[in-house]
């Protein structure tokens, strides 16, 4: 099955989703520390600076970071995901399947 790569246009404010009524629980126990953890996933899309409050300015990556600006409100919230899933992409990566 192909599912399309993610590019930088999105971007993610986590890499899990659990959600209360969606048939994912909102908490995990870790299995190492055994403290209960909480997943969220929040996509917002990239924009040109307006020069408004609302967008912002956010660093991407570690090793060489870069600054892409986004409007703050994201478009997709874990109210409108029913299923997340972390996909091989076929090309040594990864990407993430949402489920509206």
């Amino acid at each position: 099955m192909k599912v399309p790569v993610i590019g930088f246009k999105y971007l993610f404010g986590a890499a899990g989703l659990r959600l209360p009524g969606l048939g994912l629980p909102n908490r995990v126990k870790d299995k190492k520390t055994g403290k209960k953890e909480y997943y969220v996933l929040r996509l917002h899309i990239e924009v040109n600076p307006d020069g408004t409050d609302k967008n912002v300015p956010v660093t991407i990556s570690r090793k060489a970071p870069f600054a892409v600006n986004i409007n703050k409100l994201p478009f997709l919230e874990e109210l409108n995901i029913r299923r997340a899933d972390v996909v091989d992409d076929g090309q040594g990566g990864f990407a993430i399947k949402n489920r509206i």
